[in-house]
């Protein structure tokens, strides 16, 4: 009992806010520039497609009237500015957390993991006090609970960690997808860089790389011997991201969490420093070094991971009930990414526990896929045109999901039966390749698609089975040609 009463102590002593407002403006501008791009993904693609691929527990949304988009966009982008600027931060960020978790799940088919980790962070958001260096509280001090930095603190060490235990995966193990991406980064490089970047032993190389770096560095972050040492590593491998891989603003929201495992007080000495001159502050620290302390991160000693206590609250009614939220927040954000191995067969191959499991570049997949009515008596077939009712980008991402694909057979047939054909057999067949390999077929064709039920607990029966190890994995030059030209038409149509 005298332990736990200590955790909660701990958990509320006061600390400052200042990191928390530093990162608020940071995240602020990544979520007005996603709002910007959705608002015209929504207006000029999603608008037009006739059926949406969306998830388990939340087909009952719908999508907004087209005159009412910009309206919704701008509204949302102006909680942003106000978010960043700092005025009714809580409110601005339960209006952007139900914005965007709403444009989120309107469909799969702009799945990406750093959307959802951007939505995870919003609801935090609403948990937290977030104003300092706000207009509205003209940069007054601003004491929390510490517990409102740690529970950011843990949702981005579950982002490395997780996205390390994804990539213990036979095929990033052996380089691929990576080989790819590093082909692409390369095309403009000398043809002497290329020879050594392009070899699967660079590909190796760097996905052991890139999984040493997921697995340390939420540990890193939160120790006291080694967290400056690899903000340097920190810096290099998200700005390699930048410049190299189109993964929009994942990078930069990254580099902008650093802040957060900084000591509470930094931003409060990073104001200080600019307020009173930064120019005057360097000639006196060149001089005589007496702000040494204002720059706590880069001090060679390391200031403890646990804030000083500075002053302590009492254990209110609020804070507890919030602790006990993000208990049962993040027990479940903790056991997500497992939930593939309740199903059978790979995630790569039947998109099983794929989606919410830190699955980051694990996968690139080619495929095609055909729909026909038949006709019960003569047999004759009747095909579908996919493309008439939803959009490439939603097409790409549905072979991620292959359930999604039964979700589109459903629609189909209820369209059928809307117009009055009452018992209709929708067939599908679905080719699909993983990560380089021959297409082959995925589902069972000869079912009757318009009868097989949609489950979103139930493993899928009608996928067949497959293991990474039936196929070899051929990548050349034939193989980068092709992939690239599924990349470039996914693009062609976000942009």
């Amino acid at each position: 009992m005298i332990a736990i009463d200590n955790l909660m102590n701990r958990l509320n002593m006061k600390v400052s806010g200042s990191t928390l407002g530093i990162f608020r403006i940071l995240f602020g501008l990544v979520m007005l520039r996603e709002f910007n791009h959705f608002h015209n993904y929504f207006r000029t693609s999603l608008i037009h497609s006739s059926f949406y691929v969306q998830y388990d527990g939340f087909m009952w949304l719908e999508m907004l009237p087209k005159d009412f988009i910009p309206v919704f966009f701008m509204g949302c982008m102006l909680c942003c500015f106000l978010f960043t600027l700092g005025i009714f931060t809580r409110i601005n960020s339960v209006l952007m957390f139900l914005g965007f978790t709403y444009v989120f799940l309107m469909d799969r088919g702009h799945y990406n993991n750093h959307f959802y980790f951007y939505s995870l962070l919003l609801f935090l958001f609403m948990f937290v006090n977030s104003s300092w260096g706000g207009l509205q509280n003209k940069l007054k001090e601003v004491k929390v609970p510490y517990w409102q930095i740690l529970i950011l603190q843990l949702q981005i060490f579950i982002v490395y960690f997780f996205g390390a235990v994804a990539k213990l995966d036979s095929d990033w193990l052996q380089g691929v997808p990576l080989q790819f991406w590093m082909w692409q980064m390369t095309e403009s490089l000398p043809q002497s860089i290329q020879g050594i970047y392009r070899t699967p032993e660079a590909a190796i190389f760097f996905s052991y790389l890139g999984l040493i770096f997921d697995l340390v560095v939420g540990f890193c972050l939160i120790s006291r011997r080694f967290k400056r040492p690899v903000l340097i590593l920190i810096l290099l491998f998200h700005l390699q991201n930048i410049f190299f891989f189109d993964i929009g603003t994942f990078p930069i929201a990254m580099l902008g969490t650093t802040i957060l495992f900084a000591n509470p007080k930094y931003g409060e000495y990073i104001y200080s420093a600019i307020g009173d001159g930064l120019m005057k502050k360097l000639r006196v620290f060149i001089s005589n070094r007496p702000i040494r302390s204002s720059w706590k991160w880069f001090r060679t000693k390391s200031p403890k991971f646990l804030p000083e206590r500075v002053e302590t609250s009492a254990r209110s009614l609020r804070n507890n009930l919030a602790l006990s939220i993000m208990l049962v927040w993040f027990i479940i954000q903790a056991l997500l990414p497992f939930r593939q191995h309740l199903y059978k067969g790979n995630p790569s191959w039947t998109g099983e526990g794929h989606l919410f499991a830190w699955r980051m570049m694990l996968v690139d997949t080619t495929y095609g896929v055909r729909y026909w009515m038949e006709d019960p008596q003569t047999k004759e077939q009747y095909p579908i045109a996919i493309e008439n009712y939803i959009s490439f980008r939603q097409f790409y991402k549905m072979s991620r999901t292959p359930k999604s694909f039964l979700l589109f057979a459903h629609f189909i047939r209820d369209e059928a039966v809307s117009n009055g054909n009452k018992e209709p057999i929708i067939r599908m067949e679905i080719y699909k390749s993983v990560n380089f390999r021959e297409p082959i077929i995925l589902n069972d064709t000869t079912l009757n698609y318009s009868r097989v039920e949609y489950s979103a607990l139930k493993p899928v029966i009608w996928i067949n089975n497959w293991k990474p190890s039936d196929q070899k994995i051929n990548f050349d030059q034939s193989s980068f040609e092709n992939w690239r030209k599924v990349i470039d038409s996914q693009n062609s149509v976000q942009n």
